[in-house]
């Protein structure tokens, strides 16, 4: 493709964008899919009051086979941005983003104008200014969207069947004990 370069400087990080969040803990949308869903699956948000039994049952251990604590709903503020318990008795991060490793970065924007059928024609009228967003998959049990432009989170989903491992990120010695989550390239599609 002639007249695409990769600059020197980024433009963004998405990181630093997250990390300068004021309260991140209420203000970013966290989704998660909802287990046992079979006919058009609805994610729920990802806030204690919304998330089911199972899910609160999990986030109450410290890991999968420990004895409940009952700081279930403290684990769910800290993996959606709260450094309230940081430190005590959650671990430290250096980031509310988790490392990206074997995940690639997926970008969508306006749909493509290749396609010539009455029907995408309309679809293409309707899309043609959806905001600009790159997808990445982290070790934090997200799939993030990112705008494109100015690297704002735009949501964050957390796959279904990942709710019992989620209490393993805040351990504090995760770092030892690293495991991948959600660590492959996105595919979008029109």
């Amino acid at each position: 493709v002639t007249g695409v370069e990769i600059g020197s400087t980024p433009t963004w990080s998405a990181s630093q964008k997250l990390s300068a969040l004021s309260s991140p803990a209420t203000s970013r949308n966290i989704v998660i899919g909802k287990t046992g869903a079979t006919a058009n699956p609805v994610a729920t948000p990802f806030q204690w009051s919304d998330i089911g039994d199972d899910l609160k049952t999990a986030l109450h251990k410290p890991y999968p086979n420990a004895s409940k604590d009952d700081t279930g709903e403290d684990r769910l503020n800290y993996i959606r941005g709260s450094d309230a318990k940081e430190g005590n008795p959650f671990r430290n991060r250096n980031s509310l983003l988790g490392d990206i490793v074997n995940s690639g970065v997926a970008y969508s924007g306006a749909p493509t104008t290749g396609i010539s059928s009455s029907s995408y024609s309309s679809f293409y009228t309707s899309n043609k200014g959806r905001t600009p967003a790159v997808f990445v998959g982290a070790n934090d049990g997200m799939l993030h969207a990112f705008n494109a432009t100015t690297g704002d989170e735009l949501f964050a989903y957390i796959p279904s069947w990942l709710g019992p491992k989620l209490s393993a990120l805040t351990n504090p010695s995760y770092i030892s004990e690293h495991q991948s989550y959600v660590d492959s390239t996105p595919a979008v599609a029109e």
